[in-house]
């Protein structure tokens, strides 16, 4: 189809939204009774029995042509927007982009909070890059993923409260429908019958994320209608669950549909059967996931059908009726007696338009209305934007005039950061080109699998010696500083994106993927960075998946060299947020001996950096009431403020009198998951804080940089 650059409205339905939003917990008897409530939109077909209608009647034949433009936000992201929103008690709920979710007030537009996941794998042949919507139970938001998870998100803060894996992506499969909640159950299907990836049905508890069953559309060896399918095709057979279904609590029964075969449209390969239980809506018991019947919807594909499996129902004992196919056809659908009377709604034919947009429109002061609108352009005018030029990507805030770059292909290194024109990060190159020639620490660097130095060409994980191949040439010295990863092309870009509220850059470094890089720390995983500029700050989030079967340590670190351009090192003060100083050995590796940071500044609010050679190790961060602690140097009137989440457990500050190749003006604060030589002192039992990531589980830790004065 062609995108047009004029704007195109599809009505989603009518609310009556109170003056402010009055949030009550969503119970299921809310949900089950929400056709009572029509100022709410509580399901994604409106309520169980799947009727998309709405009772609100304020909307006529004659007040239609008033509606008028009422607010709207604008949704990051080029994927095509096919989410339904959910409107409870003022607040809209919907997700955007797939990993997003927005909670917003119905009124005016302002967003109260926003959750963003980046998938932990990517399918490289994925097609359907779309979330449908969301769920509400209680005081939680869920979400499927297109790396086949299931979320739940507190409904107050947006804070992710428990994830589910439900399925390998790698195999096919994701989730992009939303989920049906049901009693106390979130009830999901998945995506992936292009790809042959066999169909299913799950239910997970709502407050814990526990698998409490599981369906197959696709019967296996000795199951009931595998002989439908001609030899082993049924391993491969598709029928896909993606469509929401519906409820019917009266009769407790859970409509599904269930999608095409595979190959969907060769059959030559699963025969001439009925290749149960595709093309059908089946009639599942919620509390157990017991088939009770199912029901062609698709008489067209198998002319031979002369008995459904199931119901013990003759074809000529079943009622026909009409079911809107996509793209608009009506096709005859079996209606068994013996099954409970059909609820699963009409399915929607939702035309791919990119770059979404929320909009709100009023036809009087008391009532909004709401539209979802498409257009292909973006908002004339925004604060934040992103710019790629050759392998540099530059967040820019133009409110605030700041600009970062960074360079992906080179470490993932954030190379400058420019306030108002001015240099805030050391960066001694004059050239991407040159800096690409002969690369070296420098801007904000990330530092790992260790950060700082090792105490021997060796650490020490879960009880056990690993001795580093010197000969591989990536580790290198009697004492190895600052891990193999500080300069490396490995990373790519996962997103670079801007919306109202910030700009970002997401890249992924594949560790796993690196047999010379495995042979010297043997943990699979992922590493994520975000680099994200909101409101003048830069905060540099750090995510790593353990994909091992052992706990993985976490001794990374970013090396981040700043500096103020108002006055030189010998004027500038530093604030240090630490109470415990480390001492270390001639070889700067702390011994175990702490003592008070009051000994090394007697006023670590404000120390004259001109008195000190720095390269010392500082934890037992001083933390505030969000758990972060601050580190700052200061000028005449500039100043730069580092700020450390409380994953980021230690600090080293190196700011050596003698500088670097004659530079002296600069100051690194250096977030370090744990001291310097953490794993090894572990291992002694000097140090107690080592963290450490479980199989399957993630780690993250964020330090924002704001600069000021300038």
């Amino acid at each position: 189809m062609r995108y047009l650059h004029s704007l195109t409205l599809l009505l989603l339905g009518t609310v009556t939204v109170p003056a402010a939003p009055q949030r009550e917990v969503v119970t299921y008897e809310r949900l089950r009774n929400s056709d009572r409530e029509p100022q709410n939109w509580m399901h994604y077909w409106g309520n169980y029995q799947g009727t998309h209608y709405s009772g609100l009647k304020q909307i006529t034949k004659s007040n239609v042509a008033n509606l008028q433009l009422e607010w709207s936000i604008q949704l990051s992201g080029a994927s095509a927007l096919e989410t339904e929103p959910l409107v409870i008690d003022g607040i809209m709920y919907t997700s955007g982009q797939p990993g997003t979710v927005l909670a917003v007030e119905a009124k005016t537009g302002k967003k109260i909070w926003e959750f963003t996941r980046s998938g932990k794998t990517k399918n490289p042949i994925e097609i359907n890059p779309y979330n449908r919507g969301v769920a509400v139970l209680g005081n939680r938001v869920f979400v499927g993923t297109l790396d086949a998870a299931i979320v739940a998100i507190d409904a107050r803060t947006g804070m992710s409260v428990w994830e589910t894996q439900v399925a390998d992506s790698m195999l096919g499969y994701s989730i992009t429908s939303s989920p049906l909640v049901v009693k106390d159950k979130v009830i999901v299907g998945v995506s992936g019958g292009e790809f042959g990836a066999p169909g299913f049905l799950d239910a997970y508890d709502a407050a814990t994320g526990k698998r409490l069953w599981r369906w197959h559309s696709i019967p296996g060896t000795g199951e009931f209608g595998n002989d439908t399918w001609a030899g082993d095709s049924w391993k491969y057979g598709a029928g896909p669950m993606w469509l929401t279904g519906s409820f019917d609590p009266d009769l407790n029964i859970l409509y599904w549909t269930v999608g095409n075969p595979g190959a969907q449209i060769d059959r030559s390969g699963r025969g001439d059967g009925d290749n149960l239980f595709t093309d059908s809506v089946v009639a599942l018991d919620p509390d157990t996931g017991e088939r009770n019947c199912e029901m062609t919807s698709m008489r067209a594909t198998f002319p031979s059908l002369k008995k459904r499996a199931g119901c013990g129902i003759n074809k000529k004992d079943a009622k026909p009726s009409k079911r809107r196919r996509r793209g608009g056809q009506f096709g005859e659908m079996l209606r068994p007696e013996g099954c409970a009377k059909l609820t699963t709604p009409t399915l929607r034919a939702t035309p791919p338009f990119q770059g979404g947009e929320f909009r709100s429109v009023a036809a009087s002061p008391r009532y909004v209305f709401l539209f979802l609108f498409f257009s292909s352009t973006f908002a004339a005018a925004q604060q934040y934007g992103v710019q790629r030029n050759g392998d540099v990507v530059v967040l820019e805030d133009t409110k605030n005039q700041v600009a970062v770059s960074i360079l992906p292909s080179v470490g993932n290194i954030a190379f400058s950061m420019k306030v108002k024109g001015q240099e805030v990060l050391r960066w001694p190159y004059a050239s991407v080109e040159e800096f690409k020639s002969r690369p070296a620490l420098s801007g904000i660097p990330f530092v790992g699998p260790w950060a700082n130095r090792l105490d021997e060409q060796a650490f020490y994980a879960n009880g056990k010696r690993h001795a580093f191949d010197m000969t591989l040439g990536n580790v290198r010295g009697t004492i190895p500083i600052h891990g193999f990863l500080s300069t490396t092309d490995r990373w790519h870009v996962i997103e670079a994106n801007a919306d109202r509220n910030s700009a970002w850059l997401t890249s992924r470094l594949e560790f796993f993927k690196e047999p010379a890089w495995m042979k010297q720390f043997p943990f699979a995983h992922t590493i994520d960075i975000t680099y994200r500029l909101q409101d003048g700050v830069l905060e540099v989030r750090t995510k790593i998946t353990n994909m091992s079967s052992e706990p993985m340590p976490v001794s990374v670190g970013f090396h981040p060299y700043y500096k103020l351009t108002d006055s030189t090192r010998g004027e500038w003060t530093i604030s240090v947020g630490a109470a415990t100083h480390w001492i270390l050995s001639p070889a700067k590796i702390p011994t175990g001996e702490t003592e008070a940071v009051a000994k090394v500044f007697p006023n670590p609010d404000a120390a004259a950096l001109k008195d000190y050679d720095l390269d010392d190790v500082f934890s037992d961060l001083v933390r505030d009431a969000q758990g972060r602690a601050h580190m700052m140097v200061k000028g005449k009137r500039q100043q730069i403020e580092v700020m450390l989440d409380p994953n980021w457990r230690s600090i080293v500050i190196w700011s050596p009198l003698a500088g670097v190749q004659g530079d002296r003006n600069f100051i690194a604060f250096e977030p370090m998951a744990g001291i310097t030589d953490a794993m090894n002192l572990a291992h002694k039992g000097l140090y107690k804080e080592l963290q450490s990531v479980p199989p399957g589980g993630d780690w993250e830790a964020s330090f924002w940089v704001k600069p000021a004065g300038f």
